[in-house]
Formats: C-alpha cells, sequence, structure tokens
C-alpha cells in the first residue's frame, strides 16, 4: 500500500534560511520544474497548507548534479518533499542546515511525526 508522505519545514525564525539537500543519485532540475516546492507565510498546519489554493513558490538553484539550493523564508512553512513510502529516505542522502551536515536519518529523527507528515520546526535562538 502507497502512502503519500510530505517533508515539511517551519522556519519560525525573523530571517531567511538556506537548506541544502544532497541526492544519492544525480537530479534533472526538470523533476523540480515539474514538482513545485512551496510554501505559505507563517507557521501553518499541513492539513491547511495541502488546501490552500495560494501557496507560493520557493526559490531553488541546482549547484552540481546532485544538490539542491533552497531558500527557506523566514516566519513560513514549506513543503521541501512529498514522495511515497517515505521515499525520501532513498533518494536524499544529506542535508546542510545552520552550517551542520545530517544525514537523512539524523535529520528525520529530529522531526516530528504528524499522520504522514514529518515536520521539522527552526525555532527563534
Amino acid at each position: 500500500m502507497l502512502c503519500s508522505d510530505r517533508f515539511i519545514y517551519t522556519n519560525l525564525t525573523s530571517k531567511n534560511l538556506i537548506l541544502e539537500i544532497i541526492f544519492n543519485t544525480p537530479i534533472e532540475i526538470s523533476e523540480y520544474e515539474n514538482y513545485k516546492l512551496r510554501y505559505l507565510d507563517g507557521a501553518v498546519d499541513p492539513k491547511i497548507f495541502l488546501k490552500n489554493e495560494k501557496l507560493k513558490s520557493l526559490k531553488i538553484n541546482k549547484s552540481d548534479q546532485n544538490l539542491l539550493t533552497i531558500k527557506i523564508p523566514k516566519n513560513s512553512t514549506s513543503r521541501i518533499e512529498a514522495t511515497s513510502n517515505s521515499r525520501y529516505y532513498r533518494t536524499i542522502k544529506e542535508i546542510h542546515f545552520n552550517g551542520k551536515k545530517y544525514y537523512i536519518t539524523e535529520f528525520m529523527e529530529q522531526t516530528v511525526g504528524k499522520n504522514t507528515d514529518r515536520i521539522y520546526k527552526v525555532n527563534e535562538k
């Protein structure tokens, strides 16, 4: 049975953040042109996020064959990935954030699960 899993990133800080995602295999930017990375202003529950028709596009850059750099706006909720059956564990190798490198398993251990959604929150320090 396939489940749709979403990786939601909530930036509760007063500044934009940079998230770098390194994939296990080379990616084509066209894959991410078809699948739009989206966000909403404010901290939003995933159910509200998914039903909202006024989602904004995140700015992404393909830095090399395996790396996407994503600008996460301040005080926002973003959908970074949506897969079936937690496929991001197989597709994403590591995530760089705040000057630290996390393997996908380490990063996901810091998320909070809500049904099929995995939510990573960044708060102001």
